[in-house]
């Protein structure tokens, strides 16, 4: 190729990244602030835990969380885990993601959680949709 071409070549890829990046921006935006609002609402969920405010950890859930187990059912669990395993010492997010799709968008996200009890540790999968202007517990398993 001549110089020419690659100085035509060049201003093309350019203007395209140019372009993509003015397209992008606002969900890349829109994402920062989900993540921003996801931190903070699971930081009040592993709080609430780890004070044995369950009360407060079940209000973060969902209908169809709330629906399917009962906060009485919720408690017990949670205690259970203490139970079996001793006190919660701390906890760790092993990893997490935060997803748009469809259109508008249907924001999700997944979070893996390692707890660390005094007789061993425990790893939790936690699902969170963002719904009316709030994320909300969708569903948790433990894993462990």
């Amino acid at each position: 190729m001549n110089r020419r071409r690659w100085v035509y070549l060049a201003v093309v890829v350019a203007l395209s990244m140019i372009g993509l990046h003015f397209y992008m921006a606002p969900y890349l935006q829109a994402g920062r602030s989900k993540q921003k609002a996801f931190d903070s609402t699971f930081r009040r969920y592993s709080n609430a835990i780890a004070s044995r405010d369950y009360a407060t950890a079940y209000s973060i859930g969902s209908r169809e969380f709330q629906g399917a187990l009962s906060e009485p059912d919720f408690m017990t669990g949670e205690q259970s885990l203490e139970s079996k395993w001793g006190k919660l010492v701390s906890s760790t997010t092993e990893n997490f993601t935060i997803d748009g799709q469809l259109d508008p968008i249907e924001w999700t996200a997944k979070l893996r959680e390692r707890r660390r009890y005094q007789n061993g540790d425990v790893h939790l999968l936690y699902e969170f949709h963002f719904v009316d202007g709030r994320w909300e517990l969708f569903g948790y398993k433990v894993v462990k």
